[in-house]
């Protein structure tokens, strides 16, 4: 099986879990409820090999000019496209994934300084 969050940690993408891993927290550890958000749909695991990723019908259309992406479900107005892992690149430049937050050292010592003044005011306010 795909491990999706290994392949998201490597090209700096964020990922989420699927709403209904909520529900019954053994499911949480289950490898299609990964997702990888995008400006124009997410990014998901389909089989053994292979990803797929939910879009509006119109972005499937700009999808279908890479090779090895094909349309395996179809809706009014949205679409389940799938394509192997070595098409990723190409179908992440169309759906613009959510990339992870990165600070640098400097940067998170200066945010955690700014919110140790904070939380001693609310403490003080008690």
């Amino acid at each position: 099986m795909i491990n999706l969050r290994s392949i998201a940690q490597a090209n700096g993408y964020r990922v989420t879990m699927d709403p209904t891993a909520a529900i019954e927290p053994s499911r949480a550890e289950r490898a299609w409820l990964l997702r990888v958000p995008c400006q124009r749909g997410h990014i998901g695991v389909h089989g053994e090999a292979t990803l797929s990723a939910y879009v509006t019908v119109r972005t499937a259309r700009r999808l279908m000019a890479v090779d090895g992406v094909r349309v395996v479900q179809r809706g009014d107005h949205e679409a389940r496209v799938v394509f192997g892992v070595e098409h990723l690149p190409e179908v992440a430049r169309v759906l613009q994934p959510h990339r992870r937050r990165r600070l640098s050292p400097e940067a998170r010592q200066a945010a955690t300084d700014r919110l140790d003044r904070h939380r001693l005011q609310a403490a003080a306010a008690i």
